[in-house]
Order: C-alpha cells, then structure tokens, then sequence
C-alpha cells in the first residue's frame, strides 16, 4: 500500500503510550435525570451528580467521570490533579453530546479531557501532561484552544470556525508565564470554512510537534491569513505530515523575531498563495513537502534547507535557499535550482484535477531524493549518532516517535529519545551502519521519493482525512 502521506507509516507503531491506569472511583453526571443531584454519591448512572463542577470539585487522582448529554451552562473549575500513573478523566458518555457553553479551562496536571464539544467557547490548557482528545472546538470568538503548559497531547479533536475581527483555531497565546514547550498536536481536523478567523496556528512556544493534522479552508476574508504566525523567539517547531489544503490567498508562514529551527518535512500543501514562507528562520529545514500553488501566487520563497520537495506549480517568483533533489515544474522565473533538480519535470501526480497528489508508478520523483541525514560513525546498537539529528522527533515521552530506515537495509526502527545536543538517535532495536550511511524515514524503494507521498507498488490506497487512530484509549 501507499502511506497516506509519511504519518501513515508511523500510525502503524504499536508503542502503548497510555498505561491501563486503574480508575479509582468512577462518577457519572447527568443534569435530565429525574433524581441527579449533587447530593448524591454520584458512584451510580441511576443517581449522578447533576453538575460538572461537582465532579471537579470531588475528584482526585485516578478518578472518572461519564457525561451524559446536555447542555452544561456552568463554570468549571478543577481542584485536583492526577498523576502520571493515575490521571483524572472527564469524558462524554459514548454516544453522548456533551456542550459546554461556557468554555474549559485546564488548570491542574495529568488531566485527561475527551468527547466534549464547546459551541462558542475556547477550551484552555494551563495544566501539563494533560491529554485532549476527540472534542469538538468551535465558533469562540477568540481562539479555540489555548495551549500552555507543558508535556501536553492533543489529539483527535474538530477544531474549526472560531475568531471574529481578528483569532483563529490554535494559539498559545501571548507571555502568561506559563509557556508552551513540549507539546503534541497530532491528527486533529482544523478549519476554517466560514472565514471567522486569521490563522490556523498562531504563537506556537517552542518544542512542538504539529503532526498529521488536516488543516484546509483559509483565507479570502481580507485578514492576514497564516497557517502560522510566530510570535517571535519561537523554536524547535516540528510540522511533519499534514495536510494543508484549500488555501487562498494566504501565506503559509510568518516568521518572528528569533525564531530558529523549524522543521517543515513531508506536508502536503495546495491553494493560492502570497508568499509561502514570509521569512526564513536560522536553521530552518524543509524536507520532503509536496507544494501546489494552485490558484496564483508568488511562490513558496525562502525555504533554508531544503530537500526532496516537489514545487508543482510552484508560483510565479518560485523559492530560494540552499535547495537541492527538488522537482520543480513549470520553471518558475527566480527560483534556485540544485545540482540534482528535475528542472521542468512533471512529477505526474496520480489526478492533479482531484488533488491527489500521489505518485504514479511512472513518475520521475521515484527513488530520485537523497536521505535526511547520515550516520557519523560506523557503529551498530541502538545508539545512532548522525550528522543532523533535529530532522526526526522522538514524540518527547507521550507520542510515539519517529521511524527511520538506513540506506541499502529494509528494516525499520523506531526512535525511542533523541539526545539533540549529540546528534544521537536511541532506537527500539540494534541496527549496523557505516559512517556515512544515509538515514532517512521509511522509504519503499532504492532511496526516498521526492514529495510528501512515498510511492510503493503494492494496491493503491487513495488519500484519506486522519482516522484518529490512537494507540490505546486512556482508562
């Protein structure tokens, strides 16, 4: 089969993430029952607890509670942090809608919050190693979620049509004290069809995973649209295999003031643009991107390091940087052409009128990249060290990291911890290298494809949405 972009490779890792934390005591909330009242034990669906807040006010670690549907027009406020082995888990009944009008704020650790909607209301993340999953955020006339916090997953959820005269879809807001760093934000579906907002992604702190996500619909309501605006001083930000599509008129990046390693690698993005990237950050990388400037626009621009990307069609002014293993098609009249550029190549898409932007078996972009980095050293184990290390994530403790492949072997590895200071991969399993060999993520064939989508012989599979597969549900 095809990967769905390179996360369908990595959504294969059967790493359990999630301990089978036991639950304490199990509550239930259910505001239209006949008898609910906060006077009640709450430990039985035949009497809940008629309020949330209760069930904020009660709970400690390890502890539970089910949703029934309503509408819950209270303030929340939580009391009681979990613990990494016992987390408290606020979560809709399954089946249930669960609105909460008034928003959510997160302001206690090891929190878990999942099936919940919030119809014009922003949901708040102050707390750390709290997990977010499968709610549904939207019309708030700010931003729809605030990250801050650390050590955070948010995962699975609709994000879509919130900001007014100026917000967006997610921030981590302006200097609270409470800085976002090493979070996850990974197969969530984030939009905005009704044009309400600004960005996508704004002020993203540093240390971030934005990863297999589905972002589409912006721009075309006469705001400065960006898939992401930094704030400036922003650093760290890995944006790996999401799609980006139905753009118009927007940029796909502004740079701040300080910003330095960003890592764009095997996005799909297409729409009309102004310039793609507004700014290149020190040590900036972009690796394996399909681009499709589709609809007009200037170009992709100044991409820093880049490599295996596929620029088609690329814009009128094209891109610039230290650029090399690109297909480029139409020629565009500025761009910087690399040693091993296909220059004027069709990448022959599988259905460019469809948008699918999978190769076909014929396509020039097969076998035709080079790898992300190298070994250093000759070596065997599990200790890898390579040249650039910060071109892979090791999903900080709470997602699964990447997998890699060496050149010339079939066998796959998945990255345990990264030591970025030392260039060094930790894997799951003992590989043998020589210095120099390239390493790259899974590729099918004799070396990486150029683009997003890595080609693979076997039955096609057709692109799909991000199934919001996770690797164990919490308990």
């Amino acid at each position: 089969m095809r990967c769905t972009l390179r996360i369908g490779c990595l959504l294969t890792v059967t790493i359990a993430l999630f301990s089978a934390e036991a639950v304490a005591t199990e509550y239930y909330v259910d505001q239209n029952q006949v008898g609910a009242s906060d006077t009640n034990a709450g430990t039985s669906p035949s009497a809940p607890w008629k309020t949330i807040q209760k069930a904020a006010a009660t709970m400690v670690a390890g502890d539970r509670v089910t949703i029934a549907s309503g509408q819950y027009d209270e303030e929340i406020s939580m009391t009681g942090s979990g613990t990494a082995a016992q987390r408290i888990t606020y979560r809709a009944e399954v089946g249930a809608t669960v609105q909460l009008p008034r928003g959510l704020t997160i302001n206690k650790d090891n929190i878990v919050v999942q099936g919940l909607e919030l119809p014009g209301a922003s949901l708040t993340v102050d707390g750390s190693y709290c997990q977010i999953l499968d709610n549904y955020i939207h019309h708030s006339e700010v931003f729809g979620v605030f990250i801050h916090g650390g050590y955070n997953l948010l995962r699975g959820n609709k994000i879509a049509n919130n900001g007014s005269s100026w917000g967006g879809q997610v921030t981590t807001g302006w200097d609270n004290g409470n800085e976002a760093h090493h979070y996850v934000l990974e197969d969530n579906e984030i939009s905005d069809e009704e044009g309400k907002g600004e960005d996508l992604m704004q002020y993203m702190g540093h240390d971030a995973i934005i990863r297999g996500n589905h972002f589409h619909h912006l721009g075309s309501n006469g705001r400065h649209n960006d898939c992401y605006q930094s704030g400036g001083g922003e650093y760290n930000i890995w944006i790996v295999d999401n799609r980006f599509e139905q753009l118009s008129d927007i940029q796909y990046f502004m740079i701040g003031s300080g910003d330095h390693d960003h890592i764009w690698r095997g996005n799909l993005m297409w729409g009309s643009i102004g310039w793609g990237f507004n700014g290149t950050p020190a040590n900036m990388r972009v690796m394996n991107n399909t681009f499709s400037v589709i609809g007009g626009g200037w170009g992709v621009a100044g991409v820093g390091k880049a490599r295996n990307n596929i620029f088609s069609p690329p814009g009128s002014d094209g891109h610039g940087g230290d650029v090399d293993y690109s297909c480029v098609d139409p020629i565009p009249c500025c761009s910087t052409r690399g040693p091993h550029d296909l220059w004027g190549v069709d990448p022959l898409f599988e259905d460019f009128d469809a948008r699918d932007f999978r190769l076909k078996s014929t396509s020039p972009c097969i076998n035709a990249g080079t790898y992300l980095t190298s070994a250093t050293r000759a070596g065997s184990g599990t200790a890898l060290p390579v040249a650039d290390a910060k071109v892979f994530v090791d999903g900080f403790g709470i997602a699964p990291g990447d997998q890699i492949q060496l050149e010339g072997q079939s066998e796959r590895a998945n990255v345990l911890q990264i030591d970025y200071a030392s260039n060094v991969l930790t894997l799951d399993r003992s590989l043998s290298w020589s210095e120099g060999l390239g390493v790259s993520t899974p590729f099918a064939g004799s070396a990486p494809d150029i683009g997003a989508f890595e080609y693979s012989s076997a039955e096609s599979v057709a692109p799909a949405s991000p199934t919001n597969l996770r690797l164990a549900e919490p308990k």
